[in-house]
């Protein structure tokens, strides 16, 4: 669709070995600045969506393009490109557990960085990355935790620094996978809103899977069922 900034058509994946397609003929637009919400039950293909999009996964069949442009894993060049303008939230939340919250968050701009500067970041960061890192801390609700190791983090908190590490990224596009899985429904509440309000206001579309229609419904514009 003209305008749209996701668009997929007839996508198809399937898994070496698998018995059916993880996902079969599925057609999907999303606009910019749009927050939707894909749900479905366990196995209805709603993480392969959102990883095919990100370009970790090639499709069988189909065409995916953002800002009109294809996405191709088997394209590393263009990949480098979407990684710079599509954050992922990942529910294993793909941290370093030994590392500082900090340089975690920081984390977000090594699509940017030389190899220099990030190995540089791992024996110490200057006074404007600290400012950085704890101005984007503040904004989600835990500037205290810094310095402190991811390891030692609950799961609500690690969330926001998964989250903290997408804004360092500056997205046009952010994927959310099960970004409330394992979590309590005020906790769950908690994250979704501070999900959505950082979505608006850094004018980020926020593509989001859960297995909750009723907290879907309340914090997106669309939801997106997926089928088996």
């Amino acid at each position: 669709m003209e305008g749209a900034l996701v668009s997929v058509q007839g996508l198809v994946v399937r898994y070496p070995g698998a018995t059916r397609a993880a996902l079969d003929g599925i057609d999907l637009t999303v606009e910019p600045g749009e927050r939707v919400a894909i749900l479905g039950a366990s196995g209805s293909g709603k993480t392969s969506l959102l990883r095919a999009i990100a370009g970790f996964v090639a499709p069988q069949q189909g065409r995916i393009a953002i800002d009109g442009l294809p996405v191709d894993p088997r394209n590393a060049r263009a990949l480098r490109g979407l990684r710079r303008r599509v954050g992922v939230i990942a529910q294993s939340h793909d941290m370093v557990g030994r590392l500082s919250v900090a340089r975690n968050v920081l984390a977000g701009h090594l699509g940017d960085w030389s190899i220099w500067r990030t190995l540089r970041s791992l024996a110490f960061l200057t006074a404007d990355e600290r400012r950085e890192a704890a101005s984007i801390l503040a904004r989600v609700g835990i500037e205290s935790l810094g310095n402190q190791r991811t390891a030692t983090l609950s799961g609500g908190e690690r969330q926001r620094v998964a989250i903290a590490r997408a804004l360092a990224q500056r997205p046009r596009l952010l994927l959310a996978d099960e970004p409330i899985a394992s979590l309590d429904h005020d906790y769950a509440r908690r994250i979704l809103e501070l999900l959505c309000r950082m979505a608006r206001e850094e004018h980020v579309t926020l593509v989001c899977t859960l297995h909750q229609p009723a907290l879907a419904r309340e914090f997106f514009e669309r939801v997106v069922v997926l089928e088996r």
